[in-house]
């Protein structure tokens, strides 16, 4: 372990507690906010070594001008999502300075990929009587998820060696840009797809998206599940097997709804109404494909639900009430 002089490791002792305290303090603020946005948050404390080593820089004339003894950082989903989590942070605390200082700017040449996170450097605002943390500077990095699995997967091969190898940061900086160029890739993913190069048509997505359509067109987006292609996966799973096409179930459901059932049902998932449809206006071909189910498929029914057909209990999920009873039953096999 590298020798610290005991005035270091006095000054250092000193202000650990209260990096401590303004730890919690800001944990408080930007775990929800992570929590809120599917980020990821991390904190640390620098280490008495770290900290011996960043004064041995010499660029801190004073304490307050430390600028990481506390550190933190939100790891954001994409590029587009940094603007946000800086416009939260804006919300709770003051930025005194930030490197880059303009987003727009940098000093690495075209061929450099060295780090480059942004790094916003904060106190905490003064609400109420003054803490012994108010007058910490404290730093956020903010990164995307791709970036951050670059840092941690390279750190030790840069940091953590007995010698600096040109070969290795080389490689680093080579696995950034790749990263860079996948960073740009989902920045611009939109304006990619719609590309007339790789923009083509299949017949398999059309059903797909003519799937969705007419459920928003019935159902509206309020509705229905956020993973509507799913949604839309299972609908034409079903319909193939029935060999039906979309444009017969909307006749069905049409005719469904003027019998005030169909989209009026509002104790069924736009699935199971679908089901229900089905079972209705083509109750031979359910009947036909519970008969020939070589229980690889299962039509998940509910004591809800009005099914006016006869079906075998082994050849469908059938839920009613608290009882799930061929898939407990079938769950009891492997305990």
């Amino acid at each position: 372990m590298m020798k610290v002089s005991s005035q270091v490791q006095r000054l250092y002792n000193e202000i650990h507690p209260i990096a401590l305290e303004l730890q919690k303090h800001i944990e408080r603020h930007l775990q929800d906010i992570c929590n809120t946005n599917q980020w990821l948050y991390l904190s640390r404390i620098k280490s008495l070594e770290s900290f011996a080593q960043k004064l041995e820089t010499g660029r801190y004339r004073t304490i307050d001008r430390f600028d990481d003894f506390f550190a933190c950082t939100i790891v954001v989903k994409n590029i587009k999502e940094i603007s946000d989590a800086i416009e939260l942070i804006k919300k709770k605390f003051n930025i005194v300075t930030s490197k880059p200082t303009d987003r727009k700017m940098t000093k690495n040449r075209p061929e450099n990929f060295s780090y480059d996170s942004l790094r916003l450097y904060c106190k905490v605002k003064q609400i109420g009587p003054a803490r012994e943390f108010h007058r910490l500077l404290f730093e956020i990095q903010i990164k995307t998820f791709l970036e951050h699995a670059w840092a941690i997967a390279t750190h030790d091969f840069t940091y953590k060696t007995d010698k600096v190898s040109w070969g290795k940061d080389r490689i680093v900086s080579q696995l950034k840009a790749m990263l860079d160029n996948v960073e740009l890739t989902i920045n611009k993913f939109d304006d990619l797809s719609e590309s007339d190069y790789i923009n083509k048509s299949h017949d398999d997505y059309k059903l797909l998206n003519d799937t969705i359509d007419f459920y928003l067109k019935y159902w509206g987006a309020d509705r229905l599940p956020k993973d509507k292609r799913r949604l839309a996966v299972n609908t034409v799973n079903l319909l193939k097997k029935l060999d039906i096409s979309i444009q017969e179930l909307e006749i069905m459901l049409i005719k469904e709804n003027e019998e005030k059932r169909g989209c009026h049902t509002l104790s069924l998932s736009p699935y199971q109404i679908i089901i229900q449809t089905l079972s209705t206006h083509k109750t031979k071909e359910i009947e036909d494909l519970i008969k020939k189910n070589n229980n690889k498929y299962y039509l998940l029914l509910t004591s809800n639900m009005d099914i006016p057909v006869t079906y075998s209990k082994d050849k469908v999920l059938y839920i009613q009430g608290n009882e799930m009873s061929n898939w407990l039953n079938e769950s009891k096999k492997y305990e």
